[in-house]
Order: structure tokens, then C-alpha cells, then sequence
């Protein structure tokens, strides 16, 4: 995973971190698909390829 922006990096681990302790995939994806959304409207891409290669992961 190669997020380039240190913000949506700070994110997702916190969401990772959280996904750690409750194990609600729906939860996560939800929340990832928050951030990847914010990463659009600011136009970091590649940050929201690699979000929607994650949410795929945890199907």
C-alpha cells in the first residue's frame, strides 16, 4: 500500500487500527469509502486507487 498523502495515510491506519479491535468489515469499508471520497475531492487519485484496491480486500 503506497498512500501518498500523509493525512489519508494518518486515516486509514486509524480505521485499520479500530478495524483491529471490532472486526466490523462493513464498518470499514465505510469508513474507507469516506476517506477515498475526500481523496477525490481534493485530487489525490492514486490515494483513492489504492483505498478502493483495500475496500476490495475486505469484501
Amino acid at each position: 500500500m503506497q498512500l501518498t498523502n500523509p493525512i489519508v495515510r494518518m486515516r486509514v491506519k486509524q480505521v485499520l487500527f479500530d478495524f483491529d479491535f471490532d472486526g466490523n468489515s462493513v464498518k470499514l469499508r465505510q469508513q474507507l469509502a469516506g476517506i477515498r471520497s475526500a481523496a477525490i475531492r481534493r485530487g489525490d487519485f492514486s490515494d483513492a486507487q489504492q483505498i478502493l484496491k483495500m475496500m476490495r480486500f475486505f469484501r
